[in-house]
């Protein structure tokens, strides 16, 4: 701050000593250190709370320039599929229907993925006639 060394202190307390005299010199120090304190917090305060304010406008050029980056993906994802579908459905225009039609076949089809089919027999065959009972051998005491 003030480049002020060892002597010239000396010479103004020497000034400040003629001036005010030895009786009132020890008050008017002491009220000079309360002022020259109180200023000192205030400047600390100051700086505290411009710091603070430089780090949230950092902090919101930071969140702005991410909030720009993302829409800018975003937008560029949403025409990048725009595009793969207009050249999918004018380079292919029968394969939605196929693909659809397929799809219909397949599920109805498997049980797995059909709830409709699913605990029924797909196969639609007859359960086989019941075994007869098994026959037991002629007891030869009785015959």
């Amino acid at each position: 701050m003030l480049d002020v060394g060892f002597f010239e202190l000396l010479l103004i307390a020497m000034i400040a000593l003629l001036v005010i005299g030895p009786k009132r010199l020890p008050k008017v120090a002491r009220t000079a250190g309360a002022y020259l304190g109180k200023a000192q917090r205030l400047f600390a305060t100051v700086k505290s709370q411009v710091d603070q304010e430089l780090a949230v406008s950092e902090l919101k050029e930071t969140l702005e320039a991410q909030a720009r980056a993302i829409e800018n993906s975003t937008t560029d994802i949403i025409q990048e599929t725009r595009d793969e579908t207009e050249f999918l459905t004018t380079t292919v225009p029968g394969a939605q229907g196929a693909f659809k039609n397929s799809l219909t076949e397949t599920t109805a089809t498997d049980p797995q993925t059909n709830p409709d089919t699913a605990g029924r027999d797909t196969n639609h065959t007859q359960d086989p006639p019941p075994s007869p009972p098994p026959r037991t051998p002629p007891d030869p005491a009785s015959g």
